[in-house]
């Protein structure tokens, strides 16, 4: 037994090192894809109407090559102006707003990064040798909360990094699982998800003053993805489902689910009012190769519009 578990340590340790990156700012590398993909990822709402979204679209200019994909990388879609331009052409496969509108971070290659649209400049934020996941930009002290299993033997815990100073902190010492986090309305509180043995999900609540926390719910499913409304009042998270995931939406005062997009999807990320939610629709087959759609859930109307 002891044996086969070096095996697998090796094994996880090679695999690890396929995928080792240089955190040189702006050096993001891009994956091969699929000839003919055409596929959105990851949305983030802006407080000026704009959604940030990944783009894994376009074909290679060789599939036995590994040319960068010439339309693959972060676009930014304005609702006020009905269309998008390219930011990046870095792969990506998570962006998170800053409050002002103006920054925003990416999680890539296992590192967080900071693009600002002014100067169109990347910059590491963090890249410590750890997987890191996706983060999310408080409103208040303009913190990026976001989970990693630095130090933790690839266990994630909770941290926070200033974008300003890059200097972290550790907030949930010994407690491995962790993915997701969000900051939610009052800038003290973090929704997060926690990973338990059956690899269902358990949605958890932190307060960093006092260093408590809760449970808001046990989903008791494996869950792909996790957002949570500006004003903390709604949780979104992606159940799957054998054709696609289900967006599901919990009500943290009523303690109720609320309906939600009837069309499969997945990748929620909530409206600065906290009535609106967009995500990427189920990816189809066409005769271009996979496809999918950028659309918008009301919680109003209960009515979806698809932007493209």
């Amino acid at each position: 037994m002891k044996s086969r578990r070096r095996l697998y340590s090796a094994l996880f340790i090679m695999f690890l090192q396929l995928f080792l990156v240089t955190c040189s700012d702006g050096d993001i590398e891009a994956p091969i894809l699929a000839e003919g993909s055409l596929s959105y990822a990851t949305p983030s709402w802006s407080c000026r109407d704009e959604i940030a979204y990944v783009d894994f679209g376009g074909r290679l200019v060789d599939s036995h090559s590994t040319t960068i994909i010439e339309l693959a990388g972060i676009w930014v879609y304005s609702i006020v102006q009905d269309q998008s331009r390219q930011i990046t052409h870095d792969w990506a496969n998570a962006v998170s707003w800053s409050p002002d509108g103006l920054d925003f971070v990416i999680c890539s290659n296992r590192s967080l990064w900071k693009y600002n649209m002014v100067l169109g400049e990347i910059d590491t934020l963090v890249c410590n040798g750890a997987w890191n996941n996706p983060g999310d930009w408080s409103s208040c002290d303009s913190s990026v909360v976001y989970s990693s299993d630095e130090g933790a033997s690839y266990s994630w815990t909770l941290w926070k990094v200033d974008p300003a100073t890059r200097m972290r902190e550790s907030l949930l010492d010994g407690a491995g699982g962790v993915v997701y986090p969000h900051w939610v309305a009052g800038c003290d509180t973090i929704v997060y998800g926690l990973v338990k043995s059956d690899y269902s999900l358990d949605i958890r609540w932190f307060e960093q003053e006092s260093r408590h926390w809760g449970l808001v719910l046990n989903t008791g499913v494996h869950v792909e993805d996790l957002n949570v409304s500006p004003d903390g009042r709604f949780v979104s998270y992606t159940e799957p489902k054998a054709d696609g995931g289900l967006i599901r939406i919990y009500d943290r005062i009523m303690s109720n689910y609320v309906q939600g997009p009837r069309d499969y999807g997945r990748y929620a990320s909530w409206s600065p009012d906290s009535r609106k939610i967009v995500f990427v629709m189920r990816a189809r087959a066409t005769e271009n190769g996979v496809n999918s759609n950028l659309a918008i859930f009301s919680l109003d109307d209960r009515r979806t519009r698809i932007i493209f």
